[in-house]
């Protein structure tokens, strides 16, 4: 019988230590995004190529990912960067924002014009009771290599977007963009596939 009680005494011990760990885990990130938070709101509007290089090396220790060559303009919001990639040679323009909270991967040689949403968080809206209430949708947005997305433009979450598509300013893209495609409009259609072997 004394054994018994020393087991539970020993499994109680082991479940609370996981708690405790969980919790820790979860106080470092609070932490974590708190640190972010606050020095992003600084660097965020640093201007000149101080700012550019200020930058840069803040995004290294924050985001998931971060290749060479990340050009970000003033003014860029994001939001859960450690749920962000950014590949190569990537230009993120004025008052453009990255809201990762379902993931965003970013390829090579990707330019995002000034004041574009990437969205990837929302709400289904068939469900009863109040709007903020319902149940929330987080799903990824993918962004193939040599992608141009134009002004302006929001991404909804759940979107991929093939290599070397263009997304005419003021886009609203709602549905997968394939490779090579022009689309632009609310919601965004397609309008003709790029020549590129001009």
């Amino acid at each position: 019988m004394p054994k018994l009680n020393i087991d539970v005494r020993q499994r109680s011990l082991e479940r609370s230590s996981i708690h405790f760990s969980a919790d820790k885990r979860s106080l470092l990130a609070t932490i974590r995004g708190a640190v972010f938070s606050v020095g992003w709101l600084f660097l965020c509007f640093f201007p000149f190529k101080i700012g550019l290089r200020l930058r840069k090396s803040f995004l290294t220790i924050f985001l998931k990912k971060k290749g060479k060559g990340l050009s970000t303009s003033t003014g860029v919001k994001i939001v859960a960067p450690e749920r962000i990639s950014i590949g190569d040679n990537v230009w993120l323009g004025f008052r453009s924002s990255l809201v990762g909270f379902g993931d965003i991967i970013i390829g090579n040689d990707v330019m995002i014009a000034h004041e574009c949403v990437l969205q990837t968080a929302g709400h289904v809206i068939d469900e009863p009771g109040l709007l903020r209430e319902h149940t929330k949708i987080l799903e990824p947005i993918i962004i193939g290599n040599d992608v141009w997305i134009g002004a302006r433009s929001l991404i909804r979450y759940g979107v991929k977007i093939g290599d070397g598509a263009v997304i005419g300013m003021g886009s609203v893209v709602v549905k997968d963009v394939p490779k090579n495609a022009v689309v632009g409009g609310t919601p965004a259609r397609l309008i003709r596939y790029r020549n590129r072997d001009q």
